[in-house]
This record gives structure tokens, sequence and C-alpha cells, in this order.
């Protein structure tokens, strides 16, 4: 990890300077979305979010839910641009299972932070491969909550730019902490944001909200 930067904004106050900051289109529009949808304080349901007016960035999306006692982080949608940079689909794995190539960190962390504060949050991490050069990553969370209380589900955006020439292929793979790994993005975003969850869960894993 070469460096990292990530906090949570007041949506209200802060949101121009966010914008500001970001450099990929794709990741502000995703916000601009999400802000469209909020009904004053009241966070948008996963069935507001239009994914027809996000379908540029679609690739760079994922939807994840959100499990409590304990809290869990599971990736319900992965774009396939972030498969692609990641060498692995995570689709339906939780986050505390995998180990990301950046620093090995635990992402639930990112996602609690957002659940904690009820905001959104943005992020840049930029790290360097053992035998490449450096790349990085902006990403934003935003949360969503079907009941308008408990949030049950953020939709997430990332964006990659490599520093120098660097073969995506080259990159080490998402490695997994316990165990060993075609619709269109928007139907497959669809499926994930509705608010039935029709994933079995077995007995097992903790239930999703929503």
């Amino acid at each position: 990890m070469v460096g990292d930067s990530f906090s949570t904004f007041d949506p209200d106050r802060e949101t121009d300077g966010v914008l500001s900051d970001i450099h990929s289109s794709r990741i502000a529009l995703v916000l601009k979305h999400w802000l469209s949808l909020r009904k004053g304080s009241r966070l948008p349901a996963s069935v507001d979010i239009d994914p027809s007016a996000i379908k540029s960035a679609l690739p760079h999306v994922m939807i994840t839910g959100i499990s409590y006692d304990p809290f869990r982080v599971l990736y319900r949608l992965v774009g396939t641009e972030i498969v692609r940079w990641a060498r692995f689909d995570f689709t339906n794995r939780y986050a505390d299972e995998l180990i990301f190539q950046d620093d090995g960190r635990d992402w639930s962390d990112y996602y609690r932070a957002v659940v904690e504060a009820r905001r959104p949050a943005f992020g840049v991490t930029d790290w360097a491969e053992p035998d490449g050069p450096p790349y990085w990553a902006e990403f934003l969370i935003c949360p969503l909550s079907d009941n308008g209380e408990t949030i049950n589900r953020c939709v997430a955006v990332e964006d990659y730019k490599i520093m120098n020439v660097l073969e995506v292929e080259a990159r080490e793979p998402v490695t997994e902490r316990k165990r060993e790994q075609a619709p269109s993005d928007e139907s497959r975003t669809r499926q994930a944001l509705s608010t039935e969850d029709k994933r079995d869960a077995g007995s097992n894993a903790d239930p999703v909200l929503g």
C-alpha cells in the first residue's frame, strides 16, 4: 500500500467538494444518481436505484447486503470490470472471507463506517505490485435502506487508473480467507437490488436484511 484516503461526508454540505475531488466520471454519475433519490434525510431504497440511469458505470458497480449481529458485508453483485481487475468473481461472498491484494484489509470496515455515519463515503487507494508499477482506485459507497431506518444494502462503485503500463492479467488474484471460485449488467443489477433476497443462505450463513 502506497497511501490511501477514505472518509464519509455530509451529502447536504460537502458534496460539491467531494465531486471536485472525484476524477472518475462513473463515480460522479453514481453519486449524483444517489443524491437525486434522497428525500430529505431519508436514504434511498434499493428499488429506487435505476440501473438504466447509471448504465455506463454498471461494469464498475457493486451491490452489497448488510447483515448484523455480527456485522457482515455480502457482495450480492460484482460488476464485470471489477471482476476483471480482481481476476475472481466474488459475487455472493462475504467481505471478511476475501483477501485483496492492496494490503489484505477487511473491507467490512469501510462499510461499517458508512453504516454508522448513515452517510456516503469516498476514498482513494493506491498501491504497487511487487514487480510492477503502481496504480490507484477511486471508490464510493452509498447506503440504502428499504424501510427508511435500517441500512440493509449499499451501492458501491470503483474505478481504476494505471500509473504506468501494467497488464491486468499479470496481477495477483483475490484469494479467499476460508475457501476457494450471462445476464446483462443492467438485469444483474436489477436482480441484486430486488428487495426479495433469493439467495439460499444455508444453515451457517448470516441472514441478510431486506
